[in-house]
């Protein structure tokens, strides 16, 4: 039929024993413990170095001598609880979010008239005459050209169609005092050789200092990370750990491996357990058989503790500061040589030509000691499985931090877990104590109130039993309503009627009489026959 089956035929279908389910095949890690069910897909980055033969090599990493089937038995008594946590289920379809629209950039002119009015500003800041200025230059007067100074003069220097002007004024002999206040700044600049080349020594000393020290911070802080990473035996321990884990979990495909990535280990915080109350990812499991039987994984947080300042660093940013402090470096070294010649033995420009050839030195250390980071940062990346062509130091410190991270989270969780399970027992359990409490008290009660219940009892004579009698006899007879008959008020009782209702009063008294003292005697026997088998009893 094109139509397709009818829906009676369908029906008739199920009704003969419906739709056969595909068996389920059967997976087989060849490198550990294989699931009995269907487990979640954990996609993992394998470590394929090869070597010149083309082979996959871990020459030169920790995984080299993994034994990934004989160390997979660390997992083997877990993985009944990672079939139950982790079985595959359909993930539920996230909605797509709309990309954020692209910024605007805007783009600002600076104008002449803004040059003029930034050199008023300069020079009114710098409260200096023209001729103090060229002055001080030329002698290297370090007092005069403080920090500030310089860096107000180092805005100020002139452009090359302000220099040609200049020039021309000056080589036309006209007044100087004639021009302007920041013309007259500019012309004492002009007067003064390589204004420019002195004006970066002097800044020199302010920036050295600065850049060399930031630079040095920089690359100390990373080669302690690197130093971490290289000596830590916590972190390779829970990669191993998740190798086997991914294992069982890829029983059957191509992803059974011995070796994984870093980047492999963050996807174990992603995947989400089926039962969240207990577990709630695969790296809380991780954490839970870490603290349950290998503590060694634990130490993970404080022997890494150094990698988060490493990825702190923006050594992008250092060889930028670097580079320009390079530069600046080669254009005071070149002026301090030529400053020197044309002082005539001016100290102060010999002590310059002093902290230049220092900060020469300093900083050639300082690249020693930044291409030594970088050989062991290779040399690290290389022991993890890393490609150094393929991943930057930076990125692989956010991983590692990535991977602690969550380890040390999924940590806390469960541990706050097990305290909350804790106070509920222990809160369980104080409940369980008051309800024996009180069932305790209500059972001594009773049992008080049965032994007043039996002296009492017991308390009673002969001669109490009349009186009790006689007592129930005048109550019953004051409770009993009395039956007058309405009579005209004219007529009055006869002698005959009168005596017939005392007679009968008499009656219903001795009646009430005997059946109170019937009542009494059946108490009296019931008491007899109880202290009969209590005697027998404790015979």
């Amino acid at each position: 039929d094109p139509e397709g089956p009818s829906p009676s035929s369908k029906k008739s279908a199920k009704k003969k024993g419906g739709f056969k389910k595909p068996a389920v095949k059967k997976v087989v890690n060849d490198l550990g413990p294989s699931p009995k069910v269907k487990m979640k897909a954990i996609f993992i980055d394998i470590v394929d170095i090869k070597d010149k033969t083309g082979k996959v090599s871990y020459e030169g990493t920790f995984w080299k001598g993994f034994d990934a089937k004989e160390d997979s038995r660390k997992i083997e008594e877990f993985t009944p609880e990672l079939e139950v946590l982790f079985t595959s289920v359909k993930p539920k379809a996230e909605k797509k979010k709309a990309p954020p629209k692209p910024k605007t950039t805007t783009v600002t002119l600076v104008t002449d008239g803004k040059r003029v009015q930034s050199l008023n500003i300069m020079n009114k800041k710098l409260r200096l005459k023209p001729e103090d200025i060229k002055e001080s230059f030329l002698n290297a007067d370090v007092t005069v050209l403080t920090d500030a100074r310089v860096e107000l003069l180092a805005k100020c220097v002139p452009e090359d169609a302000e220099i040609n002007v200049l020039k021309g004024y000056e080589k036309d002999n006209k007044d100087p005092k004639k021009l302007r206040d920041l013309e007259q700044l500019l012309l004492a600049m002009v007067q003064v050789p390589r204004v420019s080349a002195k004006i970066t020594i002097l800044r020199l000393k302010v920036l050295a200092e600065e850049n060399l020290e930031a630079a040095e911070n920089d690359v100390n802080t990373v080669m302690m990370a690197i130093d971490q990473l290289q000596s830590t035996t916590a972190l390779p321990e829970l990669m191993h750990l998740c190798v086997h884990v991914s294992n069982f979990f890829n029983a059957g495909t191509k992803r059974v491996v011995s070796a994984i990535k870093m980047k492999s280990l963050e996807k174990f915080a992603q995947l989400k357990s089926n039962k969240m109350q207990e577990v709630k990812t695969l790296m809380h499991f991780m954490a839970q058989i870490s603290e349950t039987k290998y503590r060694v994984v634990l130490e993970v947080m404080e022997q890494c503790s150094n990698v988060k300042a490493g990825a702190a660093i923006d050594l992008s940013a250092t060889d930028i500061n670097l580079s320009d402090h390079d530069k600046l470096l080669k254009v005071a070294t070149k002026e301090s040589e030529a400053w020197l010649k044309e002082s005539y033995g001016i100290k102060s420009v010999a002590s310059i030509k002093d902290f230049v050839d220092a900060v020469v030195k300093r900083t050639d250390d300082l690249i020693k000691r930044k291409e030594e980071m970088e050989k062991k940062a290779k040399i690290m990346l290389l022991r993890y499985g890393e490609d150094p062509e393929e991943i930057e130091l930076k990125e692989f410190f956010d991983l590692v931090i990535s991977v602690v991270g969550s380890f040390d989270a999924a940590l806390t969780d469960n541990r706050m877990l097990k305290q909350k399970i804790a106070r509920q027992a222990k809160a369980e359990e104080v409940k369980k104590q008051k309800r024996a409490a009180l069932e305790e008290k209500k059972k001594k009660k009773a049992e008080a109130a049965a032994v007043a219940l039996g002296e009492s009892t017991s308390a009673t004579t002969p001669q109490n039993r009349n009186s009790q009698i006689l007592r129930k006899a005048r109550m019953a007879s004051r409770r009993a309503p009395t039956r007058r008959k309405m009579r005209p008020s004219s007529s009055r009782p006869s002698k005959r009627d009168s005596e017939d209702s005392k007679s009968k009063r008499n009656l219903d008294i001795s009646s009430r009489l005997d059946r109170i003292r019937s009542q009494v005697m059946g108490d009296e026997s019931d008491n007899d026959k109880g202290s009969d088998s209590s005697s027998s009893d404790s015979s």
